[in-house]
């Protein structure tokens, strides 16, 4: 953020977004529109310090925009649209978006918990897991967790995993 847009980022979270943001132009080009804007950075403030703050914020976004599939805003979604609008053209949509749903968006960020971790090492495992329950003849897999994950991965049945196209898990 800039130095007339403060946000209290404690654990600096805001320091990785640059890093990682090339892999989305259009969570990219979101980034650098509100990074000074005022209103949309004042809805930053009700993240949780101990929480990754824009892939949360982005994370409540798209959990509304599934929701609000016919706002303009959607468009330039490439998973919610067969031509998706260049990401060049988002912002004024996006903060439309936002402003919009702000009543909604406060609360979702402040009561919403990421913990990405564990489902991408549970994404990670499945394959094997599939591997060994084939040539198991499809015997029940039984688990011991060695590790520092405090048995989060053992609750790997419990995500949806969606690999492409493919869905491979009955909670997609």
């Amino acid at each position: 953020m800039t130095a007339h847009t403060p946000v209290d980022d404690p654990r600096q979270w805001l320091g990785y977004i640059p890093k990682t943001l090339h892999y989305s132009a259009l969570y990219s080009h979101l980034y650098t529109g509100l990074k000074d804007d005022q209103e949309i950075v004042s809805l930053l403030a009700h993240v949780d310090k101990d929480q990754p703050l824009l892939i949360l914020f982005f994370s409540v976004m798209n959990f509304l925009v599934l929701r609000e599939r016919h706002h303009e805003f959607a468009q330039f979604y490439p998973y919610l649209s067969t031509s998706p609008r260049p990401a060049s053209e988002a912002y004024p949509y996006f903060r439309d978006f936002c402003l919009t749903h702000r009543d909604e968006i406060r609360p979702l960020l402040s009561g919403t918990r990421l913990q990405t971790n564990e489902v991408t090492r549970c994404a990670n495992l499945l394959p094997a897991f599939e591997l060994v329950s084939q040539r198991s003849g499809r015997q029940p897999l039984a688990f011991i967790e060695i590790g520092a994950s405090a048995g989060l991965k053992l609750n790997w049945s419990r995500f949806g995993y969606r690999y492409g196209s493919i869905c491979r898990w009955r909670f997609c």
